[in-house]
């Protein structure tokens, strides 16, 4: 799908725009359950839960699965790739993995597949966003050498970011302000909309 919308944009009296294609995140990890719910009801015309691997979104748990996939994420020409670090403390043994009210668990990448991510990225000449949900998660973002990382609108407040001292010149932050709605209550969050270039500690 994404060649035939590519070729109506980024032309004179079209909006500009860039594609991550499958955003790469563990088995089971966000965005693939909410993928696979969609498809089940339709959403993606033609495409059930079982075409949404490899397309809408890609699993790594390894160096070695990433080395097997990576051709493939590659063909998809993709202008930047999108990776999903989400309770990353887990993986330290931090804290326990945290579960969504559904029981599945609410994860993404290991910290140490992250880095692997970026590396081979960073070669191929593509820039890496990292979607992430605590301070933790912007720290092992930071140490991957991500380039840009967000939203900053779960548990990772601009103030926190600030005080935990791993903020580093050239990883763009990408803050969103909204109210996020989980179990019909609404979680007002303060930050205020906007991008940061945070300076190197």
């Amino acid at each position: 799908m994404t060649p035939e919308v590519r070729a109506k944009l980024n032309r004179p009296g079209s909006i500009d725009i860039v594609f991550a294609n499958g955003g790469l995140t563990s088995h089971g990890g966000h965005p693939a359950p909410l993928h696979d719910y969609l498809a089940s009801l339709g959403v993606f015309k033609g495409l059930g839960p079982a075409q949404m691997e490899n397309r809408a979104y890609f699993l790594v748990d390894s160096e070695a699965e990433l080395d097997a996939k990576w051709p493939r994420i590659l063909a998809g020409h993709p202008d930047f790739i999108k990776t999903f670090l989400l309770f990353s403390e887990a993986f330290e043994g931090r804290e326990p993995l945290r579960r969504e009210t559904d029981g599945k668990p609410n994860k993404g990448l290991d910290p140490r597949v992250l880095a692997a991510i970026v590396a081979r990225a960073h070669a191929a000449g593509l820039r890496v966003s990292t979607h992430i949900d605590t301070v933790r998660d912007f720290e092992n973002a930071v140490n991957a050498g991500v380039d840009e990382s967000g939203p900053l609108a779960g548990a990772a407040p601009r103030g926190r970011l600030a005080e935990d001292g791993q903020a580093r010149q050239g990883v763009a932050a990408v803050d969103l302000a909204h109210e996020e709605v989980r179990e019909g209550a609404h979680e007002p969050r303060d930050a205020a909309p906007g991008r940061l270039d945070l300076d190197r500690h």
